[in-house]
C-alpha cells in the first residue's frame, strides 16, 4: 500500500513509552502509519521505540513541570528552540489522523490534544488515573498537584471520543469522587488493555542463572523509583530484602530526566545501600535488551508502597507485568497492589506478600513450586502476546470513529 494511503495513528505523549510503542509497532506491521508526537525524548536512545513509529515528531522541550507558573520559562525555551518548533509545526500541519491516542500524565496535555485536534477522533489513555492517587483534595494539594490537572482529567473522561485504560476492569466505575467530583458521565466507548507481551521481547527461559554460580538468590526490579512523600516504602522494602541476604538488582527507568537529574532529586537517598554487597544498581537499558539481561535472575519484584493502598495502587497496572513475563521471571508483589497480585495468582506466575512477610522471604520461596511457575509463565506470555489482541483494538477504533460521527462535540 502506498504510504499516502495508510491510515495514520497518532500517539501524543510527553515522551514515548514502551507500553504504547508495542501497539504502534504491531499497527505499523498492519499497514497503518504510526506517528509519535511528543514534547521531548528520553535521555536514553531507545531503538525499540524508534522502530515502532514511521515518524517521531518531537518538540524537543526541556523537562518542565507543566503548570501556569512555568509557562514563561517554557516560552523562553521555545524561542531558543524556534527552528525545531517550526519544523515540528509544519510536520503537525500535514497530519491527517485516522485516530489520535493521547496519554497522561499530564492531563493538561490530553485536554489540549482534544481541543487542538477536535476534528479528529481522540482516545484518552489515562496511564495512571491522577484522581485515584490521592485520598482527597487536601492531600493532593500537599503534593503540589494543581486543581486544573484534575479538571482536565474530568474533561477528558467526559469529552473524549474513546477511553483506553489498563488498570482493574471496573476502575472507571469507581473513580475517586472526593477529588474528581460526583456525577461524572463517561459516554464514549471504553477499551480495557493489559501490558501485553511481544514475541520479539520474549526470551527463552534462562537456565544459566547467576544463582547456579554463587548459590545465592537474585531479585531484580526494573522501573521507576519515585520520591514517595507518603512513606518510605521503597527504602524500607529494599532494606528488608538486603537484610535477608538476597541480592537485589535495580534497573532504573529515568524517563524524561537524566540519570544525573534523578540522582540529584531522589537518588542521593540510596547512597547508604551502595556499600552493601547485595545491592546492585545497573545502567538503564532499552526494552529490547532489558528482558534478555534480567532473565539471568531468579525472581522479579514490584517495589513500592505496602501500606494502606490508594485506589491507584490497588487497581493500577504497570508495564513491568509484561516485562517480567517476557524475561521468564516469577514476580513478587505487595498485596497492596491488589490487581497486579490477583493477575499473578490467576495465571500462576507470581505471588503476593505483606511487608511483614519479607522477613520470612527465604522460607516462603522454599515452599514455591518454581518449575510450575516457569511453565505457567511460558503459557501466559503466549496467551497475552499482543498480536492476538490487536484485532479487538481495531474494532474499538471503528467504534470510536462511529461515536465521533454520531456525537460530535
Amino acid at each position: 500500500m502506498e504510504k499516502d494511503n495508510l491510515k495514520q495513528i497518532v500517539f501524543i505523549e510527553t515522551d514515548p513509552v514502551d507500553n504504547l510503542a508495542k501497539f504502534a509497532k504491531v499497527l505499523r506491521e498492519k499497514e497503518y502509519e504510526t506517528i509519535s508526537l511528543c514534547l521531548m525524548r528520553a535521555s536514553l536512545k531507545q531503538e525499540f521505540i524508534e522502530e515502532a513509529y514511521n515518524k517521531i515528531i518531537s518538540l524537543n522541550f526541556k523537562f518542565f513541570k507543566i503548570n501556569f507558573k512555568n509557562l514563561p520559562k517554557m516560552a523562553f525555551y521555545s524561542l531558543k528552540k524556534s527552528k525545531d518548533l517550526i519544523k515540528a509545526y509544519l510536520a503537525i500541519r500535514k497530519l491527517n489522523p485516522h485516530i489520535i491516542i493521547t496519554r497522561s500524565n499530564p492531563n493538561l496535555l490530553c485536554a489540549l490534544s482534544k481541543i487542538l485536534f477536535r476534528k479528529y477522533p481522540v482516545i484518552y489513555y489515562p496511564y495512571d488515573i491522577r484522581s485515584d492517587v490521592y485520598e482527597d483534595l487536601e492531600s493532593m494539594k500537599k503534593e503540589g498537584v494543581k486543581l486544573y490537572e484534575i479538571k482536565c482529567e474530568r474533561y477528558c473522561f467526559e469529552n473524549s471520543d474513546g477511553i483506553l485504560h489498563k488498570g482493574e476492569e471496573n476502575e472507571l466505575n469507581e473513580l475517586n469522587e472526593k477529588i474528581i467530583g460526583k456525577n461524572i458521565k463517561i459516554k464514549a466507548p471504553i477499551f480495557h488493555i493489559l501490558p501485553y507481551c511481544m514475541n520479539e521481547l520474549i526470551v527463552p527461559i534462562n537456565k544459566d542463572k547467576l544463582s547456579n554460580k554463587d548459590n545465592e538468590i537474585h531479585f531484580v526490579y526494573a522501573g521507576v523509583i519515585f520520591d514517595d512523600k507518603r512513606g518510605q516504602s521503597f527504602f524500607e522494602s529494599i532494606e528488608e530484602i538486603l537484610k535477608q541476604k538476597i541480592h537485589l538488582h535495580i534497573y532504573m527507568k529515568h524517563g524524561h530526566i537524566s540519570k544525573e537529574e534523578w540522582e540529584k532529586l531522589i537518588g542521593y537517598k540510596y547512597e547508604k545501600f551502595k556499600s552493601n554487597k547485595y545491592y546492585h544498581f545497573h545502567e538503564e537499558m532499552d526494552q529490547r535488551s532489558l528482558t534478555k539481561e534480567i532473565s539471568k535472575y531468579d525472581y522479579a519484584v514490584w517495589l513500592g508502597r505496602y501500606g494502606e493502598p490508594t485506589k491507584s495502587e490497588s487497581k493500577g497496572m504497570g508495564n513491568k507485568f509484561s516485562t517480567y513475563l517476557e524475561a521468564g521471571l516469577p514476580a513478587i508483589s505487595f498485596r497492596s497492589y491488589k490487581y497486579i497480585t490477583e493477575l499473578g495468582e490467576k495465571y500462576g506466575t507470581g505471588i503476593g506478600i505483606t511487608f511483614d512477610q519479607i522477613k520470612d522471604l527465604r522460607n516462603i520461596l522454599k515452599k514455591l513450586d518454581y518449575n510450575k511457575m516457569i511453565k505457567n509463565i511460558e503459557k501466559t506470555r503466549l496467551e497475552l502476546e499482543i498480536r492476538k489482541h490487536i484485532p479487538r483494538l481495531e474494532k474499538f477504533f471503528e467504534e470510536v470513529i462511529k461515536y465521533k460521527q454520531n456525537f460530535k462535540n
